[in-house]
This record gives structure tokens, sequence and C-alpha cells, in this order.
């Protein structure tokens, strides 16, 4: 794996989905991949906190969720914008 370059955190306003920030949010992508399926989806829609307690989410990264604060958790959290539309159309 190459090292972090940070060739492009100059540009204001990007954040390159980069391995660093991919390990870094490892739970929290898997977590939003995993509302691919119906089942998932509606486990998440009945109990979020519970849902998100069994992909092993901190609670910086279920309170950011709950709130809606997905510009945070790409930011800050290693969400990769492509998992974190998914639960933004789960959860309205």
């Amino acid at each position: 794996m190459s090292k972090e370059t940070g060739h492009s955190d100059h540009i204001p306003g990007t954040y390159v989905f980069t391995g660093q920030r991919s390990k870094k949010g490892f739970k929290l992508n898997r977590f939003a991949f995993s509302l691919n399926d119906a089942k998932n989806r509606e486990a998440y829609r009945s109990d979020p906190v519970a849902y998100m307690d069994s992909h092993g989410l901190s609670e910086w990264e279920k309170e950011k969720v709950l709130a809606g604060d997905y510009k945070s958790l790409v930011e800050e959290g290693g969400g990769s914008i492509y998992m974190l539309i998914k639960v933004g159309s789960v959860a309205g």
C-alpha cells in the first residue's frame, strides 16, 4: 500500500478517499454497504442504534449517522460518499 502523499489535501473542500481514510472508515462503510440488502434496511429502520452496534460503529459515528451529518463522516470519519448515500436514502 502506498503512503499518503497529501497531494490533494491542499484543495479546499476536497476529501480524497485514500487508503488511510478507507481504513479509518472501514466499519462505517461496511455498515452502509450492508443496507443494500432489504432485510438489513428493515432491521436498521426498526432499531438504528442496535443495527449500528451490530456493525461495531463508535459512539461518534452513531451520533453523526443519526444526526445526518454526512459531511463530518466523510471529512473526519473516513466515510465514502458513495456508501453514505445509501444511509441517507434509507434514513430519509
